[in-house]
């Protein structure tokens, strides 16, 4: 059962029940259903109406409804429920009735009884028994709770007739105001209350429901209309009041500001609709505390105000073209959004805390220049190790030393890994959960901004190497292709002349060959020279064809190709760069291995369906593990006349294409040269066993 008594209105403890009946077994029965059974009841029982008569003058408030027999000797329940009434005319009172008996119910009703219910001892009956009491008792301290609103009201309230404006109701405020005590007002026609000159402007709402008469209380927060009246006083004075009066319109609503006898701001929902009673037309008036729902929608508009001025400053955040302007708008969002008074926005350099933007309300004795990241009684040090944020609601309850013995609250958060913002204030438990979620809103913006800062100056720098770099490629370029170029050039020619003057001996072969060997460098050297770090455009690069092409673009003596590639299969190369890769591995496969070395080129498969990239790998000799890396160094060379310079452009133009280049053995146990990060696309096939090797 839903226990009703916890509500706004309910009363404080068990729900105070006297039971009348002379059946004493029902009737202990019932009470310890109700006591024991559902719980939350108090239950006293007596057996005649005389003494449950009585027993409201003992029991005084200890009674919240009365539960009556309606056969019983002496007094019936009709006529006890109307002594009950003459004593509590709002006290609840459920009337029991045996079955069948209609005319008694109907008599009940007349009787204005609370409920009326047949008499039944199971445990059904007692359950909507009780259920029945719950739901008077919250109806009648709901009332109750009303009347008290309306009587202690900060402000004078009334309810009047529709048509003539005749006083209904009035309260303690109202007759304050006007001087008059409320049976006066109650039986004073309202022309008498209002000046001459000033009747026709209160008549310009003719339908007044609450009439408010302290200025200005509701005036910013409804619709209502209002007027300046001038009152005759009882001792012949003249007081000038504004009302604010609220026009019924067959239903409506309304929600006014006022103060109560406390002086504590609150808010009352007025509902009101217009009734037929006793041959006149009258508005009936309830008043609802609504004080709790208006701070909390205020606090909601408050918080969707915050955020939105949090998404303009992330938007002013996000057109920051420095870390440091990134740290100083941090801050004043923060004092300006979030209303936070000292802030301090910390940036990491060299393992230290570096204070980047601070609060100008704060001193420079109150925050420290550095503090160490592996400071152990510092928050900000340990927030930014844990990565978590903290709110600390008193400082001094903490193993922490802060920079002012003032400060007492602290709100830090971590900015990702390269800073720490920090909140503190002067007053304990100054921060909530919300403040920290607006402000972990606010620097994941700024942590944002920061990465992207970060990264672009991470681009400019590479860019700029880059610039240098081919600066200076394009220098040392220059240099091999003309200083050094010229001199091998005029020693080629000058061979030739010797070969026709004393033949073609030992000795001039010997140089015939260094001379080669220098052009093959020279070569390789202007290659890696003069190739830019990355590929701009790369176009679809049917692999199969351009595998066949650069195998007889080489001299390949008696080795044997096979191409595990399908002939749709196409890679995005770029193809000059990419038929160097290919032709430098097929000369160092014949190079190294024997004449009738075995080449394969096949793909990758990705583990998804699809492929990663493509592999040159043979059946020579191989590579030692110890040696898989040092290959692709520029100079590198196992063999008698080799550049070392053949898998340094391999490496160089596979990297250009942004793909990762690997050396590791075959399945043949010669070498493997895999090429990942090389999306192979093909529109009908996935990758087979062979094709996977």
């Amino acid at each position: 059962m839903t226990d009703t008594r916890r509500g706004p209105f309910a009363p404080e403890g068990p729900i105070g029940v006297l039971h009348v009946d002379d059946d004493e077994s029902f009737a202990e029965t019932l009470d310890r259903f109700l006591a024991d059974v559902i719980g939350g009841f108090s239950v006293h029982h007596v057996e005649t109406a005389e003494a449950a008569l009585d027993a409201l003058d003992d029991l005084e408030d200890a009674v919240d409804c009365v539960v009556s027999d309606y056969q019983m000797a002496g007094m019936d329940g009709l006529a006890f429920s109307e002594a009950v009434r003459e004593r509590r005319p709002d006290l609840p009172f459920v009337l029991l009735t045996a079955r069948g008996s209609e005319a008694v119910a109907r008599e009940a009703v007349e009787a204005a009884v609370t409920s009326y219910l047949p008499k039944r001892g199971d445990r059904d009956g007692f359950r909507r028994l009780a259920e029945r009491i719950e739901e008077a008792v919250r109806e009648r301290h709901a009332r109750v709770s009303r009347r008290e609103v309306f009587d202690r009201a900060g402000v004078g309230l009334t309810v009047r007739t529709v048509d003539d404006g005749t006083l209904l109701a009035v309260n303690d405020r109202y007759c304050e105001i006007l001087g008059y005590d409320r049976e006066t007002l109650l039986s004073t026609p309202v022309d008498e209350l209002v000046a001459d000159e000033t009747v026709a402007e209160a008549e310009t709402d003719t339908e007044e429901v609450w009439t408010e008469t302290d200025a200005g209380e509701a005036q910013a927060e409804t619709d209502a209309g209002e007027a300046q009246v001038e009152t005759p006083t009882p001792d012949g004075t003249r007081r000038r009041a504004a009302f604010e009066t609220a026009v019924a319109d067959g239903a409506g609503r309304e929600t006014w500001p006022i103060r109560d006898a406390d002086g504590e701001r609150v808010w009352l929902d007025v509902r009101y609709e217009i009734a037929e009673i006793g041959g006149r037309e009258r508005v009936l008036g309830t008043l609802h505390d609504v004080t709790a729902r208006r701070r909390r929608e205020r606090e909601l508009q408050r918080e969707k105000d915050r955020i939105e001025a949090l998404h303009d400053a992330a938007t002013r955040i996000e057109a920051c073209e420095s870390s440091e302007a990134v740290y100083e708008e941090i801050v004043r969002a923060a004092e300006q959004i979030l209303a936070f008074d000292i802030v301090i926005a910390d940036s990491v350099e060299d393992g230290v805390l570096v204070p980047e933007a601070i609060s100008s309300a704060i001193s420079e004795d109150q925050y420290y220049e550095t503090t160490p990241i592996d400071a152990e009684d510092n928050i900000a040090a340990a927030v930014y190790r844990s990565g978590e944020p903290s709110v600390v609601d008193d400082i001094s309850t903490r193993a922490a030393t802060p920079a002012s013995t003032e400060f007492h609250s602290v709100l830090t958060v971590p900015i990702g890994d390269v800073g720490v913002f920090q909140a503190v204030s002067r007053a304990v438990g100054a921060f909530d959960d919300t403040d920290l979620e607006l402000v972990e809103l606010l620097v994941a913006h700024g942590r944002e901004t920061l990465s992207r800062l970060d990264r672009e100056r991470e681009l400019r720098e590479r860019t700029e190497a880059l610039r240098r770099e081919k600066e200076r490629s394009e220098v040392f370029g220059s240099v091999v292709s003309h200083d050094l170029r010229n001199p091998l050039n005029v020693a080629t020619g000058h061979l030739e002349l010797a070969r026709e003057t004393h033949g073609d001996d030992e000795h001039l072969a010997a140089v015939a060959s260094a001379l080669d060997r220098m052009e093959a460098i020279t070569e390789d050297v202007l290659t890696l020279a003069r190739e830019d770090a990355t590929v701009e455009e790369t176009e679809p690069v049917q692999l199969a064809a351009l595998v066949a092409g650069c195998w007889d673009n080489v001299d390949t003596r008696e080795a044997t190709l096979s191409v595990a590639v399908p002939e749709e299969a196409t890679l995005a190369a770029d193809p000059r760069r990419l038929r160097h890769v290919l032709e430098n591995l097929f000369r160092n496969a014949v190079e190294h291995g024997a004449a009738d070395v075995r080449i394969e080129v096949g793909l990758l498969a990705n583990g998804a369906g699809g492929w990663d990239g493509f592999y040159v790998a043979d059946d020579g000799p191989g590579i030692p593990s110890a040696d898989r890396d040092a290959v692709f160094d520029p100079g590198y060379s196992t063999t008698e006349g080799g550049t070392g310079f053949g898998l340094a452009i391999v490496q160089q133009m596979a990297a250009a294409h942004g793909w990762t280049t690997t050396a590791t053995a075959s399945d043949a146990g010669g070498a493997r040269f895999e090429f990942a990060d090389a999306a192979v696309t093909h529109p009908d096939a996935s990758p087979t066993d062979d094709e996977t090797r």
